[in-house]
C-alpha cells in the first residue's frame, strides 16, 4: 500500500522547488530525510494528526537535521506547519495536476511501479527525486543501458563532432541522457536522432508550454524533433516553474542517476559537468572522460584552452577511464570488465 498520494507526490517537488533566488528555500537534505524516515515508518505526514506530526519530528530530528545548522528549532516549527497545515500547499499541488493534464505533461511518483529504480539510489545520498514529469514515452531506464553524453556549453568542433558521432556505434539497447543545453548536449541529442537511438532530455525547468518556454530557446526545435522522434524530455520540477540556476544544477544528478556510464566530451574546471562527475562518483558510475589525441588538444588548446582544463585535470588523477574517439569508447562500454584508465596515455596531455 502506497504512503503517500499522486498529489502529495507533486507537494513534496513543490517543497523541493521553493526557492529563494537561487538558492533552495528549504535544506534538500532535510526535507529527504523527512520523506525518508516518514516513509520507511508508514507515517503520511499531510494526513497525520498534528500531535503525531510533532511526535515524529521529536523522534527523528536528531537524523534529519545537522547539529551544526542554525536555528533547528526554527526549522522544525517550520515544517511541522507546512504538514499540519497543508491546504495552501495541495491546493497548489492540484493546480500543479490540472496544469499537467491540460498540457499532456504525465506524472510519475516514488511510490509508481514504473519509476525508475535507477532514480532510487539517490536515496543513498539523501536527494531523491519525488515526481517526475515527463512528455513522451516512458523508455525502461532499468531494462536498456544509458549513456549520459555531457560537457561544455563552449564546446569545440572536435567535442561536437564526438558527441554526435558515438551514436553512430550503438544499437537500440541504449539510451542517450543529456540535458538539451547549447554545446555538447545539443550534439549528443542531434547525434541520437540520426541515428535513430532513444533519446532523453534533462530539464532544469517545469514542463508547461515546453514549445514557447523551454530554456535555451535555441533548441525549442530541437526538444520538439525529440519528442516527434519518440524520445523524452523530463523534469523533477513541477511545471508551472521556469528554468532556474539552482534547478539546473540539481538536475545534473538526475542524469548521473539514469545513467550506466557518463561520457565527458570537453569541460571546463568549473560547471553543471563537474557537478555531474561529483554524482557519478557518488552514485559509483562509471566515468569515461575524451582524452584528445595530441593534434587534437592543440588545436583545442589554441581556440579554446579553457574548454579542455578539465579533462587534462581528472585525467591526471588517473581515477577514471579515458578514450579517444568513438571506436575506444565503443570498446570500452562494451568490455566485459573496465579496467581503470586502460587507454590513459600521459604523453597525450
Amino acid at each position: 500500500m502506497k504512503i503517500y498520494s499522486k498529489i502529495q507526490y507533486i507537494a513534496f517537488s513543490i517543497l523541493y522547488s521553493k526557492i529563494n533566488g537561487n538558492f533552495p528555500k528549504y535544506n534538500y537534505k532535510n526535507l529527504a530525510k523527512i520523506f525518508l524516515h516518514s516513509k520507511e515508518n508508514d507515517i503520511n505526514l499531510f494526513e497525520a494528526p498534528e500531535k503525531e506530526v510533532k511526535s515524529f519530528f521529536e523522534k527523528f530530528s536528531i537524523n534529519i537535521f545537522n547539529s551544526r545548522q542554525k536555528n533547528i528549532v526554527g526549522k522544525i516549527k517550520e515544517f511541522i506547519d507546512i504538514f499540519a497545515n497543508n491546504e495552501k500547499l495541495l491546493m497548489q499541488a492540484e493546480e500543479e495536476y490540472i496544469l499537467c493534464k491540460k498540457n499532456n505533461i504525465n506524472i510519475l511518483t516514488y511510490e509508481d511501479d514504473l519509476f525508475p529504480k535507477k532514480l532510487k539510489i539517490l536515496d543513498d545520498i539523501s536527494q531523491p527525486v519525488y515526481t517526475v514529469y515527463f512528455k513522451g514515452p516512458l523508455l525502461d531506464f532499468d531494462k536498456l543501458r544509458s549513456l549520459a553524453i555531457v560537457g561544455s556549453r563552449k564546446a569545440e568542433e572536435i567535442g561536437k563532432k564526438l558527441a554526435k558521432n558515438i551514436a553512430k556505434k550503438l544499437d537500440k539497447t541504449f539510451i542517450i541522457i543529456s540535458g538539451l543545453a547549447i554545446g555538447i548536449d545539443t550534439f549528443a541529442h542531434i547525434g541520437a536522432l540520426k541515428s535513430k537511438i532513444p533519446t532523453v532530455a534533462v530539464l532544469g525547468q517545469g514542463l508547461n508550454k515546453i514549445e514557447q518556454n523551454l530554456y535555451p530557446k535555441e533548441n525549442i526545435k530541437l526538444g520538439l524533433e525529440i519528442l516527434k522522434n519518440s524520445g523524452m524530455i523530463l523534469s523533477e520540477v513541477p511545471p508551472s516553474k521556469r528554468v532556474n540556476k539552482y534547478y539546473l544544477l540539481y538536475r545534473n544528478r538526475i542524469q548521473a542517476a539514469l545513467s550506466d556510464y557518463i561520457i565527458i566530451i570537453e569541460t571546463a574546471e568549473k560547471g553543471g559537468t563537474i557537478k555531474t562527475i561529483f554524482y557519478g562518483e557518488k552514485l559509483k558510475k562509471k566515468i569515461l572522460i575524451f582524452n584528445p589525441k595530441q593534434e587534437q588538444l592543440k588545436i583545442i588548446q589554441k581556440n579554446n584552452p579553457e574548454v579542455i582544463k578539465g579533462n587534462i585535470k581528472l585525467l591526471k588523477n588517473r581515477k577514471f577511464l579515458s578514450f579517444s574517439n568513438e571506436d575506444e569508447l565503443f570498446l570500452l562500454i562494451n568490455s566485459k570488465t573496465l579496467v581503470e584508465n586502460t587507454l590513459f596515455n600521459e604523453k597525450e596531455i
